[in-house]
């Protein structure tokens, strides 16, 4: 697939054989996935600017790069392309000098010389982490939600709906690593039950699950079997049910992401909490409560987050969202709540 993104753009074989033995390297097939697209995008500018070997890459255009992807490296609307948020052109020229250092390399052990990574010296964009952070559910949002799921009537849907919610907001993963879980991943060790999971990287997980969400599952799991749908261990875990006269009609195949939002979007609705949730949602929810439970180093080591800097953007936008909330200070206030101002709290003029 990689030695057929350069040879389908009529790049020269050194292109085809570094990009093949860099996406080979890779683990992931989700980071592989990432980094053709990226790579791609890089090829058909390169052939456009004249770029024909990796020598050819100097300062002056890599900035012209970065800028390029700046301005039409967003999201396709209305057949034209948008202008990239700043962390989409931080990612991409961090793919970018990846991909060149692995050039590097390769380079210094068949000549004995390392050519000049050009993507490590360009500047990238700043990021503001509290801005771009996915906003979390404040306490009182997440107290609502679960009262309303746990309400919900017995049916197959809502049985799986209630194990969805529960699980999303009990074992902090990624979007793809859920939708990717499978029966055989949820199984019993002694009296608990345990989620098997494969997260970025390829690196695997295994958590003990809270017995208020092992109990949805498996009365989900128990309501598919009793419609005789039972889950097979190589089936996923949690799919789309078709809503029928006769009762939900599974359909064997996995959620997708927005799938998984729109069932989490619709009972977020319902309890109260609004149409703006996402999927992504429950995992800076989960991390904000662990680190008003356990502190920052904590939520980190438990989100497998590997700097501190996500976590804490995470809680910061939450809080941000309970200030909104703020009425006032209690020293301004006269105490009772009126908000007045003086002895009295009147809140006349004295003047």
């Amino acid at each position: 697939m990689a030695r057929s993104l350069a040879r389908g753009r009529g790049e020269a074989p050194f292109w085809a054989d570094m990009i093949e033995k860099f996406i080979g390297n890779l683990v992931s097939a989700e980071t592989r996935k990432a980094y053709l697209a990226d790579l791609g995008q890089f090829l058909d500018w390169a052939s456009r600017d004249g770029v024909a070997d990796f020598r050819d890459m100097d300062l002056k255009r890599c900035i012209r790069y970065r800028d390029h992807v700046r301005a039409f490296g967003g999201r396709t609307v209305k057949g034209r392309l948008t202008e990239a948020s700043a962390a989409t052109v931080g990612r991409k020229m961090s793919s970018l000098s990846s991909f060149f250092e692995f050039v590097a390399r390769e380079v210094m052990e068949e000549t004995g010389v390392a050519p000049p990574n050009p993507f490590k010296r360009v500047e990238r964009l700043r990021v503001d982490g509290s801005v771009t952070a996915t906003e979390a559910l404040v306490r009182d949002e997440l107290d609502r939600l679960m009262v309303h799921v746990d309400a919900l009537p017995p049916t197959l849907i809502n049985l799986r709906d209630r194990a969805l919610v529960k699980t999303l907001f009990g074992v902090v993963m990624r979007n793809r690593a859920f939708i990717n879980l499978r029966g055989g991943d949820f199984y019993a060790v002694g009296s608990r039950f345990r989620l098997r999971y494969t997260d970025k990287g390829g690196a695997s997980f295994d958590e003990t699950l809270h017995p208020n969400t092992a109990d949805a599952i498996l009365r989900y799991l128990e309501g598919m079997r009793a419609e005789g749908h039972e889950v097979l261990d190589d089936e996923p875990l949690f799919c789309p049910i078709h809503n029928r006269k006769g009762g939900g009609v599974p359909v064997k195949k996995p959620f997708s992401v927005n799938q998984v939002t729109n069932v989490l979007r619709r009972h977020c609705r319902r309890a109260g909490v609004g149409d703006w949730v996402t999927s992504h949602s429950a995992k800076a929810t989960v991390t904000s409560e662990l680190v008003e439970r356990y502190g920052v180093h904590m939520a980190q080591r438990k989100t497998k987050h590997k700097k501190t800097d996500q976590v804490t953007a995470y809680y910061g936008k939450r809080r941000e969202r309970e200030v909104s909330a703020f009425d006032g200070l209690d020293y301004i206030t006269d105490g009772s709540g009126a908000g007045g101002s003086g002895a009295g709290g009147s809140g006349a003029d004295d003047s």
